[in-house]
């Protein structure tokens, strides 16, 4: 800040913000793939003319899964990244950087019907009976013929999203002369390596939602309808300290670009899970649908030490001096995360269903399903495709 007098003696303020003249930005158009989530059974069939006691009871030769048993959400799942910066010297020693990145929605659906007509297909909800008057594997019936018609339904998503900033410091450079492997020819070999120092953030949200919509086929008292809706989700979000090598090497119009990073910090862990039951258009209490009930009902938090390492590689072409386009790989590994398939507890005590009575709650010992935190390790991994300025 200066001052400055004008010519009949009055004195006026000047300030002046120098900014930063030289920096870099790239955008990426990213195609990756997650680690896969695995599932418990949650939807069954079982073979035309089995018995209704037997009907979607896992282990059974009647019996196939419909939905669940397996792992979903592993196809790719497109997304995009930003990195900006700017040096803070002229020679580009040391600079600041951003980055951040956003993947859309990866889902995965399923739906069946049955119209409970004699012959037609055979729905149930599957579950261990943890009573002491059937313990063993037993099923939810969502349609039988000539006992119940209904639907069942399910859907599973994820959403993943990180950013970060860093101060960056050039360790080493070189430049020189190389004689060119193919034409024998000489051309400039330019090589730099950072250190990078900064903050990390990512978050990973998922569910999972399993809806039945069922109306009895049997004469009164035992006549109906019944909507039940379990739903269990997670959310992780990680903080931590981020620190990395990038090297990086130039010869005539081509580049190559190599990204080491290694994040520690914390993953606060959130599970929510609710469920509900309407029996006859009457939303029962207390709440509970079949994999999701009063007996572990609720939102449970807590927090884990994390590593959170980073690889990444790019090829790059320029089109002129200070743009170029690039391809190349990313890999990330996260430790300690929840996901929504493995909070699922599929044992279950009947005594607990909607319709539940106070007294039939209290006389059983057996809590069932229940919650206990089951955490796991998730990757991230696949090609970003895109152009990167430099000024």
């Amino acid at each position: 800040m200066g001052s400055r007098f004008s010519g009949i003696g009055t004195w006026r303020p000047c300030l002046t913000l120098c900014f930063p003249q030289d920096g870099w930005v790239s955008i990426d158009y990213l195609n990756w793939n997650q680690k896969g989530m695995s599932l418990p059974p949650l939807v069954t069939t079982s073979t035309p003319g089995t018995a209704q006691v037997n009907a979607g009871v896992l282990g059974l030769n009647s019996t196939s899964t419909l939905f669940g048993g397996n792992t979903v959400l592993d196809n790719g799942f497109s997304g995009g990244r930003l990195n900006f910066g700017f040096w803070l010297d002229k020679c580009h020693t040391w600079g600041i950087g951003g980055d951040y990145f956003d993947l859309e929605r990866q889902t995965e659906s399923f739906s069946a019907t049955s119209t409970g007509a004699q012959g037609s297909q055979i729905l149930s909800r599957p579950f261990f009976n943890v009573s002491p008057n059937r313990a063993g594997e037993d099923a939810q019936l969502v349609a039988f013929p000539n006992v119940l018609r209904g639907t069942v339904s399910a859907e599973v998503y994820s959403d993943l999203v990180g950013a970060g900033f860093h101060i960056r410091r050039q360790t080493n450079c070189s430049s020189g002369c190389k004689k060119d492997f193919l034409c024998g020819g000489c051309s400039q070999l330019h090589t730099r390596t950072d250190c990078l120092l900064g903050y990390r953030y990512m978050q990973l949200g998922e569910g999972i939602s399993v809806n039945e919509n069922l109306v009895s086929l049997l004469p009164a008292p035992d006549s109906g309808s019944f909507l039940i809706n379990d739903r269990f989700g997670t959310t992780n979000t990680f903080n931590g300290v981020d620190l990395g090598m990038m090297h990086t090497r130039r010869r005539g119009v081509w580049s190559a670009d190599f990204l080491v990073k290694l994040a520690i910090g914390n993953t606060h862990q959130t599970v929510d899970i609710s469920g509900d039951t309407r029996i006859n258009g009457v939303l029962q209490r207390p709440d509970g649908g079949l994999l999701a009930q009063s007996t572990n009902i609720g939102r449970y938090e807590r927090d884990r030490m994390t590593v959170l390492p980073e690889l990444g590689a790019n090829l790059g072409y320029y089109i002129t001096p200070n743009f170029k386009l690039r391809a190349g790989y990313t890999f990330i590994y996260w430790s300690n995360v929840v996901r929504p398939g493995d909070q699922i507890d599929t044992d279950v005590n009947p005594a607990f269903l909607p319709p539940q009575t106070v007294q039939t709650a209290q006389s059983t010992t057996s809590r069932r399903p229940r919650f206990a935190f089951d955490d796991t390790d998730y990757y991230v991994h696949g090609i970003n495709l895109g152009a990167e300025l430099t000024w």
